[in-house]
């Protein structure tokens, strides 16, 4: 297992995955790191519907693919969506403070997925738009009072891209006033 802080700086968002499954055990063990984020006054607001269903991830890359030309996005070839696992990612509107809970929990999956060597990204372009939130709701049952707070993917990395620039430390931490 790697350090931490090294976890932390390698995570990268991930675009191009091998088409090779990965398995539940892997996937629970993710998910099991998202359930043990920290939440306010402990609610755990968070489900996670996981997506491994071939013919469901090509029509979840159709959403995706259209909810980009929605949102006038570059465009991007979308078969990442396909050879990844699916996980969205809800959060229950009746809890306190539970969507910047569900968000620590967002994080957590990404750390343990760059912790095991897997890759992943968060998009929210699927869920941006009404339409397409509502497409994905009826495609996975999701009741009404779960936010769907984000589409990510996990999976086997076909790619290692470079870091992107970071701001200095200097630049964004402030002692005792801004």
């Amino acid at each position: 297992m790697k350090d931490f802080f090294s976890v932390v700086k390698e995570r990268r968002s991930i675009r191009k995955y091998k088409d090779k499954d990965v398995s539940k055990e892997i996937i629970e063990k993710i998910i099991d790191a998202a359930r043990w984020a920290p939440s306010g006054l402990n609610l755990q607001p968070w489900e996670f519907v996981v997506v491994t269903d071939k013919s469901k991830k090509k029509k979840i890359r159709q959403i995706y693919a259209d909810a980009r030309k929605g949102l006038k996005l570059y465009e991007q070839d979308t078969v990442f969506v396909e050879n990844a696992v699916n996980i969205f990612v809800l959060s229950d509107k009746t809890k306190l403070a539970a969507m910047p809970s569900t968000w620590l929990a967002i994080e957590n999956i990404l750390l343990a997925a760059a912790a095991l060597g897997l890759g992943s990204i968060v998009m929210t372009a699927p869920v941006a738009l009404e339409k397409h939130k509502s497409e994905l709701r009826k495609l996975l049952n999701i009741p009404e009072n779960f936010d769907i707070v984000a589409h990510v993917l996990v999976g086997y990395k076909d790619e290692e891209p470079e870091p992107k620039p970071r701001r200095d430390i200097k630049s964004i931490v402030h002692y005792e006033r801004f």
